[in-house]
């Protein structure tokens, strides 16, 4: 006759011998999650700094103001030259616009 505790242990066995593989396989996911955790850094993530915002809207900025003053100095130039190559025609717009 069997006793109960050679069931217990025949059990236990069979039941251990069932899971290695799977208590390997839950092993080595664990372990690699946990380096892949550690390999994050800790706490929150670093605020941008306060003053980046800021200085960042103000390149925005000067890069729309100098295409601007670029494009005034072409309208300049062109009214330069338009003055230069049409002088009386030039008189007579300045008196339309007086009037």
């Amino acid at each position: 006759m069997v006793s109960r505790a050679q069931v217990t242990s025949a059990l236990f066995c069979a039941a251990r011998t069932s899971t290695l593989p799977q208590l390997s396989t839950w092993r080595r996911q664990r372990d690699q999650g946990a380096l892949e955790a550690l390999s994050r850094p800790r706490g929150r993530k670093p605020a941008e700094a306060p003053l980046a915002a800021q200085i960042a809207e103000l390149r925005r900025r000067l890069t729309r103001r100098e295409t601007q003053l670029e494009k005034a100095r072409r309208v300049i130039a062109v009214q330069g030259n338009f003055q230069r190559t049409h002088p009386q025609r030039a008189v007579d717009s300045r008196e339309a616009a007086r009037r």
